[in-house]
């Protein structure tokens, strides 16, 4: 049955206008969020230019088979390892643009999947319109879509009416993650020396010292090292690898923490200030460097949307969320239910 355009226009006047305009609202968001992620999308670097963060590239050389043997080239998170180990075997060379593509649409469903959310928790009119507009088009979501990086995709847990189920479900599967993690964990541990999903502690603990100026390490050997790859001009981040890999991870978490007890006041001072200047930042994701755009229309039209989204700084949004849970708490009490949204948003 192939519909034509007059029975198309009589179905659609038959509408009640105000469903109309409802959909002519939505289709515009759509529009909107489409045009505003086509802006960021178009100043970003093709992944196959190589350009990666120090993370990526341990994420490219993660081998999922190995775990089946009992250890791992990598302490990284297996997950996102083996997603690209998928995309390599049903794309070949071309498996990182193919990442990245997947990677989008997932970012443009997970908008679907937000609106559907608040439509199950009863959230309707201008507020849902309004958060949905927010989600789709931030950089701090699709900031994320273009990167090798485990932080390029999002999930969302979907609601069903039976509460107590969906709690039991919801507790049942985070026992069976807590499972996993901690297996992986000690896999971690019983190859590289930490107990974790990933080997990112010393290494962030080491770029602490390298930063602070001052490598007053008890390991004379790597401070030494670091020292003399400092002075030529070696990258900070790519120097933490290099010295992971040289002197192991249990070696570095060491005399990292020892350099920590050792300076402990400077160090809980750095911190503060650390935390203190970092309230007033705004987290956008990693894939568009904003001092780095160029005068063009498309660099200065990004600029535009970062704009938008410059008020919410991370010191606003963690005071928010502390606000949502205190409004969660206060319902959940009152109403003897959770409620998701502010549960959610919390």
């Amino acid at each position: 049955m192939i519909l034509k355009p007059k029975s198309i226009m009589n179905k659609w006047d038959k509408f009640p206008f105000q469903m109309k305009w409802k959909l002519a609202v939505w289709v515009g968001i759509a529009l909107l969020i489409v045009l505003f992620r086509l802006i960021q999308y178009s100043v970003v670097e093709p992944v196959a230019a190589g350009e990666y963060y120090s993370n990526s590239s341990m994420c490219i050389d993660f081998d999922s088979s190995t775990i089946l043997q009992g250890y791992t080239i990598n302490a990284r998170p297996p997950v996102y390892g083996m997603l690209l180990g998928f995309t390599k075997v049903v794309f070949g060379s071309d498996y990182l643009e193919a990442t990245v593509a997947i990677q989008i649409l997932c970012s443009a469903l997970a908008v679907f999947v937000f609106a559907a959310i608040m439509a199950r928790l009863h959230i309707r009119g201008p507020w849902k319109q309004l958060v949905v507009l927010f989600f789709g088009a931030s950089p701090a979501i699709a900031g994320w879509d273009h990167c090798i990086l485990t932080e390029s995709f999002l999930k969302f847990w979907l609601p069903e009416k039976n509460e107590k189920k969906k709690i039991l479900i919801l507790v049942a599967f985070l026992l069976c993650v807590m499972g996993v993690i901690l297996s992986y964990s000690s896999l971690i541990q019983k190859q590289y020396g930490v107990f974790s999903i990933s080997d990112a502690l010393p290494r962030q603990n080491l770029k602490v010292c390298i930063d602070r100026g001052d490598l007053d390490l008890d390991d004379e050997e790597a401070a030494q090292f670091l020292q003399e790859q400092l002075a030529d001009g070696a990258d900070t981040w790519k120097l933490t690898n290099q010295a992971v890999e040289r002197f192991g991870n249990r070696r570095i978490e060491k005399t990292t923490k020892n350099y920590f007890i050792t300076n402990f006041t400077r160090y809980l001072r750095d911190t503060i200030t650390v935390i203190r200047d970092t309230l007033k930042e705004q987290f956008y994701g990693y894939d568009v460097p904003i001092p780095e755009l160029q005068e063009t229309l498309r660099g200065q039209l990004t600029r535009r949307i970062y704009s938008v989204f410059q008020p919410f700084t991370i010191g606003r949004v963690i005071l928010i969320s502390f606000l949502e849970g205190i409004v969660m708490c206060v319902l959940w009490v009152r109403n003897k239910s959770v409620p998701w949204i502010h549960t959610a948003l919390f």
